[in-house]
């Protein structure tokens, strides 16, 4: 339709110029043709007459220019229209032939501009267009060398290791301060990657990967966080950008960001909603009008997990390709990616059936207008022309996708997977650092930190234990840690590259997968209950196949004594404890307990409820 649109614009253009008497009717057809063009109708002899209207021509090719790039960056639709047609409209208002003369060269050249740019158009499209991979073909992986796995991202590991405590403090840092404060995190621009919502997310995404490692560690900080984490997403700063993508992008008024076209908040922030239930049990936010949004002005919109949910599915019904908009106009199936894990976790948490009716609508929509004949995905599509600009980002524009597609279509991840793999190395196995994006998404910094902790955070995901280490390696040799006051950061990285990283650190084969579409976990014992931070941080918490309860704990701030509280027992119950320090109490009422543990390194506990 877009290039029908412009074919239309080109030969009214063409007509006007090679037929209209008026020297303003003619400009204006030249400006129609190419944005500017009718400035150049003036364009002739010599002064500063010819360079002035030359001048004119130039600035609304880069105004029109940054006006594509306010299209894309912010959902400006109006931008281009705008730039083009209002200098088209000046050069028929100037209409000074009695002054300069016409530029009759013109009227040759710049049809035959506008007709070029309509042919490499259509080839574009054509490519595009081609068919996407046949149902069945499979894409397998490359042979990887054998690489240690470091004992932060195993599967197995039942503890959580020093040195990745140091790294969970970052976040937990930024994330327990009070709900109005955002020291730590980055405030650059609301509209790109490093937007505080994207922070926000990530944070929220790593913590709950976190907090699936420790199920056993119920109601403290680490649960606190979380929360913390989503109450941030109600902050006015956070989301004000969207009255204005709502004005300039679809031309409607209002403030709230969840009702229409703006998966990018809606879908995120409803998918860290479904993570933080899934792995604490907590359904706060699935109360009616939990999800509160207020305007200085006053303006209520009272949401909850399942309103953003259902804006979801009214999206992916409403859209003509089955994945909707990231923001006004602009569809990433990335963005698609990661709301779709908030529907099916709605699915699976409170046992309905909302993910099967859009399902197949939703991955013909992906593999007819976003999967290309070599099996990657199209970055992003414009809703309204249809026209989809080249992949930018390296191997990191496959990561995310694979990371979050494996929770709807594994398949697709996989695909995307093995293509990243191919891109990322080298025949002898080794890794290509051209691959890797060098600006950090999270700040536009020239640093690969972020390419490297999307694609670890993707291998993690998907089971490529190899490929993880030795994108994690390279990170380091990039980006060396640092270690203050006990916690891990890394200077040349962002704060948002910081969490996409805590992601693969705290996440396993299928991690994000299984914490979406299973059903929470059942306690089956005593847990770990509330502890201040940062005195004593948690390593490992969780039962064995009998409910007794594993604790390991390390000394965060200072050595001595220190309260560990327990709750889950019996009211009045007796229980045990055993390991660096043994012995035994009787429960409360309300079924919790305090014991007193000496802390001066690594101790662990084995509590078992008696009989």
């Amino acid at each position: 339709m877009s290039l029908g649109f412009y074919a239309a614009l080109l030969g009214i253009g063409t007509m006007l110029t090679l037929v209209a008497e008026a020297p303003g009717a003619r400009a204006f057809g030249l400006g129609l043709i190419v944005p500017g063009g009718g400035f150049l109708a003036y364009a002739v002899g010599d002064g500063w007459a010819f360079a002035a209207h030359i001048a004119m021509f130039c600035t609304t090719v880069v105004l029109f220019a940054a006006s594509l790039i306010a299209w894309f960056g912010a959902g400006a639709v109006i931008a281009p229209p705008l730039v083009w047609m209002g200098a088209a409209l000046w050069a028929l208002w100037m209409n000074h032939i009695e002054v300069c003369g016409m530029g009759e060269g013109a009227f040759l050249w710049l049809p035959m501009l506008g007709a070029g740019a309509l042919g490499l158009a259509l080839v574009h499209v054509i490519r595009a267009a081609r068919p996407a991979p046949a149902a069945g073909r499979t894409f397998d992986p490359p042979a990887m060398p054998a690489a240690a796995t470091p004992q932060a991202i195993e599967d197995a590991a039942d503890e959580i290791p020093p040195a990745i405590l140091a790294r969970l403090r970052f976040a937990l840092d930024r994330a327990l301060q009070p709900v109005d404060r955002f020291e730590g995190f980055q405030w650059i621009d609301q509209f790109q990657p490093a937007a505080m919502r994207y922070q926000l997310n990530f944070a929220g995404y790593a913590l709950s990967l976190a907090q699936r490692r420790l199920p056993a560690f119920q109601g403290g900080y680490l649960h606190e966080a979380q929360h913390h984490l989503i109450e941030k997403q109600r902050d006015w700063r956070v989301w004000r950008y969207w009255r204005l993508e709502n004005a300039w992008g679809n031309l409607r008024s209002g403030a709230d960001p969840i009702v229409r076209d703006n998966i990018m908040y809606s879908g995120f922030v409803a998918t860290q909603i479904a993570c933080f239930q899934a792995v604490t049990g907590n359904r706060q936010f699935s109360q009616s009008g939990a999800f509160r949004l207020q305007t200085p002005g006053g303006q209520i919109f009272p949401h909850d997990f399942k309103t953003m949910t259902d804006a979801l599915l009214r999206g992916w019904r409403a859209s003509p390709y089955g994945l909707m908009p990231c923001e006004p106009n602009w569809v990433y199936p990335m963005c698609n990616a990661i709301g779709a894990g908030a529907v099916i976790a709605r699915d699976a948490q409170f046992g309905e059936s909302h993910w099967p009716e859009i399902c197949d609508r939703f991955r013909t929509g992906l593999d007819n207008e976003f999967t290309t004949s070599t099996g990657q995905l199209v970055a992003f599509r414009s809703l309204l022309t249809g026209l989809a600009p080249p992949k930018i980002g390296g191997a990191a524009a496959d990561a995310t996708p694979a990371l979050f597609f494996n929770v709807s279509f594994p398949d697709v991840s996989r695909r995307l997977m093995a293509l990243l793999r191919d891109e990322a190395t080298r025949p002898d196995g080794s890794l290509n650092r051209r691959a890797f994006w060098k600006i950090d998404t999270g700040d536009y910094r020239r640093s690969r930190a972020a390419s490297f902790s999307a694609v670890a955070a993707a291998a993690v995901e998907m089971g490529d234990q190899p490929l993880a280490a030795a994108v994690l390696e390279m990170l380091e040799e990039d980006c060396p840690t640092i270690v203050e006051a006990g916690i891990a950061h890394r200077s040349n990285a962002s704060v948002f590259a910081h969490f996409v990283e805590l992601m693969a650190l705290m996440g396993g084969s299928d991690a994000i997968r299984s914490t979406l579409r299973d059903p929470p976990p059942v306690r089956r014992g005593p847990w770990l209950a509330t502890m201040q931070y940062p005195d004593i941080p948690v390593s490992r918490a969780d039962w064995s196949t009998d409910g007794a309860l594993h604790i390991t704990l390390y000394p965060g701030r200072g050595f001595g004594p220190k309260s560990v509280s327990l709750a889950g027992f019996r009211p009045g119950g007796r229980f045990s404890y055993t390991g660096s320090v043994s012995g035994s109490g009787l429960a409360g009422d309300d079924g919790r307990a305090d014991v007193v543990v000496p802390m001066s390194g690594r101790t662990s506990l084995l509590v078992k409820e008696m009989q």
